[in-house]
């Protein structure tokens, strides 16, 4: 790595030192300030952004061997994306907890200059070459953080020999640093970099909920609670989708995030996970309640809950007839609230210790005959048989664009029926009988329309 070289060495030079930070005696070698600084050098050079008045990296480099260059290609990765997301797993290696917290210190500050650096080639408008290869740097570095953590909780519940990890302290430092590139990101004008920064941001809330909520949150809550920014065609949907990935890790407590996570049953499953998820206590098939102590942590209220009525309520007026695109986003966001979030009783008394529901679970009482509202509106100005552009003309161009509008129209449709279906199914019995008397007039009155 000393010499301008091939993508394809220095993919394999950096698979090799992967494989060679999990022995601990060469492990200790890697950890050196000459070796940390090369790391964060070709991460830099990796990230292909303009440096010193011109483009990242060499401009030329050496060819490599036709026969070896097999042993480059991995999946579906090429060599250069192969080669980043090795140096992030090389980056969360060196701010891993060794023993040493003096070396960790200095690791995280060369991280930071890093972030800091790269920071100006986030913004919505630094858009460029490097986008692509910015997006999967903070993607693959929140990840391998998010396996970090989670390696070191699982290490310490087993009480078996664990692997260096970060520590907790390191983890809300790295969050703290990667969590506004992610929120920057957000609103970028190329689709990879947004969906890069959603995934960024689920897999933080992983590390620690509290940063990211203080981060992200109220910038997303901004972007559904203005009445002007809703109206803006790429700041509404980002958010949505942001919120919509951030609504489980961001919702359940922690105590119940990782019980959850052992069975998709729970999904479909409300009343026996859903509701008993903001319990204090166990949830009501937990056999050994006793053995599981309920930290402050565990207890505390979840970030996001008490803000989902009312990014509920502002996430109404994007569900638009006119695009079909924000309409999508907006219905991927009601259906993760219905998902996770416990939804009240006809009889549920939330003054009342018994009731056993926390005072953070939503009234869909008040929200859902609004929502029907826009619903009947989208489906009233849904004409089935709409012309797609181009329909007339003939070649296999007009074809393709008709089959993809109609494969987008159909999954709206489908989304549609699945938010509905679960409102349906989270109502409580009484609040069932007055939505369905809604819909049946809504139906027998459009049906009395004439048509032509």
């Amino acid at each position: 790595m000393n010499h301008p070289c091939a993508a394809q060495a220095d993919a394999l030079w950096l698979t090799v030192l992967c494989r060679a930070r999990k022995d601990p005696r060469a492990a200790a070698a890697l950890r050196t300030p000459e070796f940390a600084s090369r790391i964060f050098s070709e991460a830099f050079k990796a990230a292909g952004v303009p440096s010193g008045g011109g483009r990242g990296g060499p401009k030329f480099a050496r060819a490599f061997a036709p026969r070896y260059r097999w042993l480059a290609w991995v999946g579906g990765d090429s060599p250069a994306e192969r080669g980043l997301r090795k140096l992030c797993k090389m980056v969360v290696f060196l701010v891993s907890d060794a023993g040493d917290a003096e070396v960790v210190a200095r690791h995280v500050d060369l991280l930071n200059r890093f972030v800091c650096a790269l920071r100006p080639y986030y913004h919505p408008s630094n858009a460029g070459t490097w986008t692509p290869r910015l997006s999967l740097l903070v993607s693959e570095l929140s990840r391998e953080l998010a396996k970090g953590a989670a390696r070191r909780r699982a290490t310490s519940e087993a009480g078996a020999p664990a692997r260096p990890a970060p520590s907790e302290r390191t983890c809300e430092a790295v969050v703290s640093l990667l969590a506004p590139l992610a929120r920057q990101a957000l609103y970028s004008k190329h689709s990879s970099m947004v969906s890069a920064a959603i995934a960024a941001l689920r897999d933080l809330s992983g590390v620690n909920a509290r940063v990211v909520a203080e981060v992200a949150v109220p910038t997303l809550r901004a972007a559904l609670e203005d009445a002007r920014a809703v109206l803006w065609a790429h700041q509404a949907p980002a958010a949505l989708r942001g919120l919509s990935a951030l609504m489980r890790p961001l919702v359940l407590r922690r105590r119940h995030f990782r019980e959850c996570a052992m069975s998709d049953a729970s999904l479909d499953d409300p009343e026996a996970f859903c509701r008993g998820a903001f319990f204090d206590g166990a949830l009501p098939h937990d056999a050994d309640a006793e053995s599981h102590a309920v930290d402050a942590a565990a207890a505390a209220a979840p970030p996001l809950a008490r803000l989902v009525p009312g990014l509920m309520r502002a996430a109404l007026l994007a569900v638009d007839c006119n695009d079909d695109a924000k309409t999508r986003c907006a219905m991927l966001f009601f259906d993760a609230v219905l998902r996770w979030c416990p939804a009240r009783d006809d009889d549920d008394d939330p003054a009342s210790p018994d009731a056993g529901l926390d005072a953070l679970a939503l009234d869909l009482g008040e929200w859902a005959p609004l929502f029907l509202d826009r619903v009947f509106g989208v489906v009233e100005h849904r004409d089935a048989a709409a012309k797609v552009p181009n329909a007339g003309a003939a070649g296999p161009g007009s074809r393709y664009v008709g089959a993809v509008a109609s494969a987008r129209d159909a999954a709206s449709a489908e989304l549609l029926r699945c938010v509905v279906s679960r409102l349906f199914a989270r109502f409580a019995p009484r609040a069932r009988d007055r939505a369905t008397r809604r819909v049946a007039s809504w139906a027998l009155e459009a049906h009395a329309v004439p048509r032509d």
